[in-house]
């Protein structure tokens, strides 16, 4: 059985975050569900069928998630190149800031190979390499990372470009630029990255740690909204999350051409993952 999603974290932004709950493993995008048998009618719904697998391939993995932590900076890159074009990545410095900011809006979801595991999308997982022990009891074992999510405050109420820049120069001043980058007393949570790895996807991943990350931060009254930007495909899969899209946004990173998506964490109670 997957271990409970339980991400603790000592960050301020969310002091006092409830644990979170298991997720189940079959959520779907709209994209992966599958239409009834074209044969003869005695077939069972087939979008059935590809939960259940899903639900297996999941289960195989036993996923955790755990905040991200400095030490996940360089799994976090290698998972960026392997999701994004080079022009959408964050790079490793951006990374990095965001996580040493605003650790409690991080989060990953990991699998642990053990020297026995024998799973090879998990073995030779584009993470595997900067792979750590989960624990310095167990150093042979190590804590792959499937999935990410990466995220800071903004006093806008969506995702802008100064958003999504960050102070060259915050490793050395004590008081940088307050117009980009992590705003501490902002209402809006930016997510800057919600990426899974290829060779992971459609398991419901992406899903699952977008669903327990909007139930902690609403369960926290850390943030008003969650916000990010997002490409025209890609806009159903977040209204199917309780997203709304604003329309065009005005941001120019990457190239710019982003739909605008905010949930808002005011108004209704968000879905909760049920328990498995």
């Amino acid at each position: 059985m997957p271990r409970d999603l339980s991400f603790e974290t000592q960050d301020d932004t969310v002091n006092g975050m409830p644990p979170l709950q298991r997720s189940a493993a079959n959520d779907s995008s709209s994209s992966d569900r599958g239409r009834g048998s074209d044969n003869d009618g005695s077939e069972p719904v087939d979008f059935l069928q590809k939960n259940m697998r899903r639900e297996d391939e999941m289960m195989k993995l036993h996923p955790y998630g755990e905040s991200l932590t400095l030490k996940d900076v360089d799994s976090c890159v290698l998972l960026e190149n392997a999701c994004f074009e080079p022009h959408e990545r964050a790079t490793p410095e951006k990374i990095e800031y965001r996580i040493t900011k605003c650790s409690g809006l991080c989060m990953g979801i990991f699998s642990t190979a053990t020297p026995s595991t024998e799973n090879p999308s998990l073995i030779s997982a584009a993470t595997a390499s900067t792979a750590h022990a989960p624990s310095n009891a167990t150093p042979e074992n190590k804590s792959i990372l499937l999935a990410h999510l990466i995220a800071t405050k903004t006093t806008n109420p969506d995702v802008r470009d100064e958003d999504m820049a960050y102070p060259s120069d915050w490793r050395t001043n004590q008081s940088p630029d307050p117009s980009i980058g992590h705003r501490e007393h902002g209402r809006t949570v930016a997510v800057h990255s919600l990426a899974v790895l290829p060779t992971h996807q459609g398991k419901g991943l992406g899903k699952m740690l977008m669903k327990t990350f909007i139930q902690r931060v609403h369960d926290s009254q850390a943030a008003d909204r969650v916000a990010l930007l997002t490409f025209d495909h890609l806009v159903p899969y977040y209204e199917s999350l309780g997203f709304e899209c604003k329309g065009r946004s005005e941001a120019t990173f990457g190239g710019g051409n982003w739909n605008s998506m905010v949930k808002d964490l005011t108004s209704e109670q968000p879905q909760r993952p049920a328990a498995s």
